[in-house]
Formats: C-alpha cells, structure tokens, sequence
C-alpha cells in the first residue's frame, strides 16, 4: 500500500474537502456547489467518474444516505477535491441492560 500523500484520498488538508462528518444534506450540496465551481453539469461529472447522473442527482439532493466508498472516491476525484473520512471513538458508551 503506497504512503504517498498524493495518492491517498485523505491526504491534504485542502479547501475543497468533502467530510462525512457533515449532514448528508450539506454533503449534497457541497458536491454540487464544486461541481458548480468546476463548471460541470450532473453529465459531464458523470462522464468523468463513471458513476451515474442520477446517482450524483441523488447525492445532490441528500437522498443518498448510504452512499459507497468507490463512487465517492470518484466523484472526488472527479472534482479534483480530496475525501476525508474519519473514524472517531464516541465520546461515551451506554452500558447495556442485562
């Protein structure tokens, strides 16, 4: 596995970055606020992260809720932004009832 930071889709700590950590109604509209940005329509990202028009529509519109990681992957790359995905332990735990 290559540790170099160019390769890696959390590498960079850049203005266009997308995070998980906001609702996926926010995620939605800053993937298409840089689509937007890049000049791009729904059709021409498509064309360019082979994920579909109607998938990124979905993704726009915060409908996706569960989106996968390649077609995210994708579409930042697409928009030549970086995805930054955090694995955070919670702050608390419940105990369990048993």
């Amino acid at each position: 596995m290559s540790s170099e930071p160019s390769d890696s889709l959390t590498a960079g700590m850049r203005e266009d970055t997308v995070s998980t950590r906001m609702s996926w109604q926010a995620f939605g509209e800053r993937i298409r606020g840089l689509r937007e940005k890049r000049g791009l329509t729904r059709e021409a990202l498509a064309e360019k992260t082979g994920v579909s028009a109607v998938y990124i529509k979905k993704l726009e519109a915060g409908e996706r809720t569960s989106p996968s990681l390649p077609a995210l992957a994708s579409i930042a790359r697409g928009l030549d932004a970086t995805l930054r995905i955090e694995l955070v332990e919670r702050a608390t735990t419940r105990k369990r009832r048993g």
